[in-house]
């Protein structure tokens, strides 16, 4: 039954998989067992932090394969090279905007959508400044 699917289809259905059980899992442990909470790291975070990061997995995946830059497929693929090509940016990118955020947030207090919306746009902020170094040759390096 594997061969029926191509290897793109067999990806997405397992993401799809995973993401709607880590969800069900969250839901289900946030509703009746605990909130969620970072602080605690209890099995409502944990399931969530499998979801979120499912879902950004997932999101790739479909920018990929759906909204490719160019005819070529190999060079459609921009964020895991980038990623590569420039890790401490990365890296230091991804702990400066969590600090920015948590300093203009009340983020004890802040709702979960809100969360969810800053979370995303702070990634999607780290990916567009990594794809932009790579693209012009802009490595830092120890």
């Amino acid at each position: 039954m594997g061969e029926v699917f191509r290897p793109g289809c067999r990806l997405l259905s397992r993401l799809l998989c995973i993401l709607a059980v880590a969800a069900l899992c969250t839901a289900v442990s946030h509703t009746w067992v605990q909130p969620i909470s970072r602080r605690l790291c209890n099995a409502a975070y944990a399931s969530f932090t499998v979801t979120y990061n499912t879902l950004w997995v997932l999101g790739f995946y479909l920018v990929e394969r759906v909204a490719p830059l160019s005819q070529d497929t190999t060079q459609c693929q921009q964020l895991v090279p980038a990623v590569n090509f420039n890790q401490l940016l990365c890296f230091l990118g991804g702990n400066l905007l969590t600090g920015l955020a948590n300093l203009t947030l009340d983020t004890l207090n802040t709702p979960p959508h809100v969360a969810l919306i800053v979370l995303f746009g702070y990634m999607g902020i780290l990916a567009l400044v990594l794809t932009a170094a790579r693209h012009y040759h802009i490595r830092l390096k120890l």
